[in-house]
């Protein structure tokens, strides 16, 4: 998919090249951070509400359209189990705009259950993104679950 459709979308907050990306919920601690150490283009595209209004969903879509990396976030309270279901929903709804993207999982709660992550839900996620990235490199880091705080660099 070609990144200008996600550029024009209506549901698209920037697309640029600015040095952090934040998602996080308004009135919460619970942050998604990019620090964009080289200066790649970036888009912020709501989700939840926005470019899905319905059935499950993320709260957020941060592309990196340097490097065609598509980053799936939600933001939840303690419901591991059901963030891993609101991805998997995204994805399922979004893949056909995601084909040229590598594609990874990002979610932030406020308390990370253990259990979760070993859940079938879990483990089938991780399979999936796998499965979809064609790719054995950096698996592990498809999907990746932070308590109230996550912060990466690209």
């Amino acid at each position: 998919m070609d990144i200008d459709y996600f550029e024009q979308h209506q549901c698209t907050e920037f697309c640029d090249n600015r040095k952090e990306i934040v998602a996080r919920d308004k009135g919460e601690k619970r942050e998604y951070r990019i620090i964009n150490k080289d200066s790649k283009k970036f888009c912020k595209v709501r989700v939840d509400g926005c470019l899905l209004t319905e059935g499950e969903k993320c709260d957020y879509l941060i592309l990196n359209c340097t490097d065609l990396l598509a980053i799936l976030v939600e933001l939840k309270g303690s419901d591991t189990l059901k963030a891993l279901g609101q991805i998997d929903t995204s994805i399922t709804k979004c893949q056909n705009y995601l084909l040229d993207f590598t594609i990874y999982a990002r979610i932030v709660t406020s308390k990370v259950n253990t259990p979760d992550l070993r859940s079938t839900k879990a483990i089938s996620l991780k399979k999936r993104l796998k499965k979809l990235n064609k790719s054995e490199d950096k698996s592990e880091e498809y999907l990746m679950i932070r308590s109230q705080k996550f912060e990466e660099k690209f």
